[in-house]
């Protein structure tokens, strides 16, 4: 009899030689990509620098223009202290300048020493007033040297 042998099939032995090539490119590709994902760091790494030397730039010129902000506030309460005080001096001339007015008009009421003194106090507070507007003035002028130095 004759009796056949079933042997395995013949694909089944036939063996694909496995080569690396398929490794080789997943290995260049993943290289690849590191070093495109290293430049890219690196690239977010200078605009992140950058952005943050700007944002401390920018505070350091908010932070000089609010000092600048406050200083003008501080000569305005100033500027403000110095108005109140040259108007009471105004008052204080006008109502003397009245009296002298008065004087002159209405004939010399009083003895002469005292219409002396009122000339006199007048004088002072004409002297003072004019002072206080020549230190206003030399004020102003150092005051905007001040600004334009901090500028």
């Amino acid at each position: 009899m004759f009796t056949a042998r079933i042997e395995p099939r013949a694909v089944d032995k036939i063996s694909i030689p496995q080569t690396n090539p398929p490794q080789e490119h997943c290995f260049k590709y993943i290289v690849q990509s590191n070093e495109r994902l290293k430049q890219e760091n690196d690239c977010l790494k200078q605009m992140t620098n950058y952005a943050t030397v700007r944002n401390i730039e920018t505070q350091n010129k908010i932070k000089t223009l609010e000092d600048y902000n406050n200083g003008l506030i501080e000569l305005i309460k100033i500027q403000k202290e110095a108005n109140d005080f040259q108007q009471q001096k105004i008052e204080v001339m006008e109502s003397q300048i009245t009296l002298l007015n008065r004087q002159v008009t209405d004939g010399p009421l009083q003895p002469t020493q005292p219409k002396d003194y009122d000339k006199s106090e007048f004088s002072k507070a004409l002297a003072l007033a004019c002072s206080i507007k020549i230190d206003k003035v030399k004020s102003e002028v150092a005051d905007e040297d001040k600004f334009c130095e901090l500028e």
